[in-house]
């Protein structure tokens, strides 16, 4: 893993579908066969269904690059306990510009049902959703970063936890380029209580109604905790839910413009408080989209501490490298 200055450009895809150096080549789907199995080396490629399924408990999945077109890249569906690490998840068909993909189910990383998944040093690019997680609480998310994905409604996460409680993604890095994806909330906490989001860079939303971190459905208890939202469309930390705090959040570059897919809905708000119990603290803005539309509703916040820094710069993020990078 490296750190690097944020950029509103995804990070290289693959350069080649050609089998990468070091792994094993092959284009039929796998399917776990018993617990605590080790999945590895692997370069997959499957056009037609899940590439990977893992229903055995303890399952590790690692050191492996998987190609999938029509299904999920990863399913892993009443499994407990399964690690995915120093992997990268690839929708190798992907719509092109702004276009919706064909299909809500075409997911980088698909768990339901799976609790206390762990998934770490890995990357997922172009899925309908990067990390999708039902019924699935206990998720430990951890160097993680992703890039352009395309939904359609309800799809269209980087990561979305849904009755997925008791979780937390942190050191993590989204990217939606403008013209080349269909977001929605880049981050959502729907239904799942004391999930914490944490040292993280989301990057680029245009989405007419989605935001760079939700919280909504009773969602309570959460927290995000040192994340940067840069040109974020529609606004960058929203809570629908109560008892949230959002703490050294920062917002920087806003956009309230038509970037192709129509008007931004909240008028460039920035932080959203549609609930009581909610805390902003410690938390700045830079360049936004629309100076007048900064905070709402204070009101029924706890606390409010949100001030301009016309100075601040964006953390370094992380940047997953892996052995097949540009493998020819």
């Amino acid at each position: 893993m490296t750190t690097e200055a944020p950029t509103s450009t995804a990070s290289a895809p693959t350069a080649s579908t050609q089998p990468a150096q070091g792994l094993t080549h092959t284009t039929t789907p796998i399917q776990s066969e018993y617990d605590g199995q080790v999945i590895e080396n692997l370069d997959i490629y499957v056009t037609n269904g899940d590439a990977v399924t893992i229903t055995h408990d303890n399952v590790i999945l690692r050191n492996c690059r998987i190609h999938h077109v029509e299904g999920d890249g990863v399913t892993v569906s009443g499994a407990t306990g399964v690690t995915i690490e120093n992997t990268e998840v690839i929708n190798a068909d992907p719509p092109a510009g702004i276009d919706a993909e064909t299909s809500p189910n075409i997911n980088n990383i698909n768990a339901e049902n799976a609790a206390n998944l762990t998934v770490q040093n890995t990357t997922v690019r172009e899925g309908s959703t990067g990390i999708y997680l039902l019924n699935s609480p206990g998720a430990d998310l951890s160097n993680v970063d992703g890039y352009n994905f395309h939904g359609p409604m309800p799809r269209g996460q980087f990561v979305q936890f849904n009755n997925s409680g008791n979780s937390s993604l942190t050191d993590f890095y989204a990217v939606n380029e403008a013209g080349s994806s269909h977001p929605e909330d880049i981050v959502s906490v729907y239904g799942s209580p004391n999930t914490t989001i944490s040292n993280g860079v989301i990057d680029g939303n245009n989405s007419v109604t989605g935001v760079g971190v939700m919280f909504e459905n009773a969602s309570t208890g959460g927290r995000v905790q040192n994340v940067d939202a840069i040109h974020q469309g529609n606004g960058a930390f929203s809570s629908y839910a109560s008892d949230v705090t959002f703490d050294d959040t920062r917002s920087f570059d806003g956009i309230n413009e038509d970037q192709g897919r129509g008007l931004s809905s909240s008028n460039g708000l920035i932080w959203n408080v549609s609930s009581g119990g909610v805390s902003v603290l410690n938390s700045s803005y830079t360049n936004p989209g629309n100076p007048n539309n900064i905070i709402w509703d204070k009101s029924k916040a706890v606390v409010a501490d949100v001030h301009e820094d016309a100075a601040a710069t964006p953390m370094a993020h992380i940047d997953n490298q892996f052995a097949w990078d540009y493998a020819v």
